[in-house]
């Protein structure tokens, strides 16, 4: 059976309490499956393609908000390279994060600042740099993440926790408070126990 765990997203002065705590299960996968001694480097992620279409994430997200007759997100290649990138680091430190971090967190082994990401969002900075911090996206991003447990996750599993989450699909779907200006870059990369998607408020332009 697959576990997930929801985690928060936050708009400048405007914080979303998605479910950040941690998930017995979900952790102890997390533990079993993403406890590696290892680096990660911004080589480990694959270099901006601007031959490439879009991620499974994108994607899907893109699929449904077509279904509900919104204008889809273009592909960000910088943004799907962060999101990469903090897949690749919480596989490899998240287990040895403590229990307060949750899944916005990075570790401090990296070309980036590290940071233990709570629910209170005091570390919300973190987040909106990361962008600039790792890629040459010009503007702050905003992240969706699940966390799973059991089978290796695909981009239909977090659609459906994401889905069941009315803060998460506020940022899917741009509704309120996220409907002010519209998603201009969305990236997302998928690891086997985590899942994120980055948005952006400008448009990259390495975009295809």
């Amino acid at each position: 059976m697959k576990r997930y765990a929801v985690l928060a997203v936050l708009l400048p002065a405007c914080g979303i309490d998605g479910g950040g705590g941690l998930d017995g299960d979900a952790l102890d996968a997390a533990h079993d499956a993403g406890a590696r001694d290892a680096s990660v480097r911004v080589e480990d992620a694959a270099a901006p393609d601007a031959d490439r279409e879009a991620d499974p994430i994108t994607e899907a997200i893109n699929a449904l908000r077509a279904e509900r007759r919104l204008p889809r997100v273009p592909w960000s290649p910088e943004l799907t390279r962060v999101a990469e990138l903090h897949v690749l680091d919480l596989e490899a430190h998240f287990a040895a994060f403590g229990p307060e971090c949750n899944g916005h967190s990075w570790s401090d082994d990296g070309p980036w600042s590290g940071c233990c990401y709570t629910d209170d969002h005091a570390e919300a900075e973190c987040m909106w740099h990361k962008p600039a911090e790792l890629s040459a996206y010009p503007d702050f991003g905003f992240e969706i993440m699940v966390r799973g447990g059991g089978a290796a996750l695909d981009a239909q599993d977090a659609m459906t926790l994401w889905l069941g989450s009315p803060p998460h699909l506020a940022v899917i779907l741009s509704e309120p408070p996220w409907d002010d200006e519209p998603w201009q870059a969305l990236g997302g990369a998928l690891s086997p126990n985590f899942g994120a998607a980055w948005f952006g408020k400008v448009p990259d332009p390495s975009s295809p």
